[in-house]
């Protein structure tokens, strides 16, 4: 709304000179940004879901919890760090083998504007003989 306000206010030729730069910081601070659609469904269900996004600038990232199976939630997520990013989902659930899926950045965004979101269904295996 400021930015409104500033605009106009200034003569129609500076607005013409700052133009470009107010496109680039109006995508630098959020265009790039979308919600992201996931649906998990595991075998068995309630498995614990984390995720881990990683990139380049940080080499250690926190797993973040994201609830049990079944698991449809919208997660707003930027693509300009996602494009570089290594973005690792995980399910677990006691006495079961971890199940992991890992997407590069261009893959995960390929993947979500191919199927409208993230969609997973992984069968973990017993840890039982």
């Amino acid at each position: 709304m400021e930015a409104c306000r500033v605009i106009r206010i200034l003569p129609i030729h500076y607005v013409r000179k700052l133009l470009p730069l107010i496109l680039l910081m109006l995508l630098a601070t959020g265009c790039g940004t979308r919600q992201v659609s996931f649906t998990i469904n595991s075998e068995p269900l309630g498995s614990y879901m984390v995720m881990q996004v990683l990139t380049p600038d940080n080499k250690i990232s926190d797993w973040v919890y994201l609830g049990n199976t079944p698991l449809v939630m919208v997660r707003e997520m930027k693509f300009a760090e996602i494009r570089r990013a290594t973005i690792t989902m995980k399910v677990m659930k006691e006495g079961y083998f971890d199940q992991t899926k890992i997407w590069e950045g261009k893959g995960f965004i390929r993947e979500f504007k191919d199927k409208g979101g993230i969609f997973w269904n992984p069968r973990l295996v017993t840890t039982r003989k």
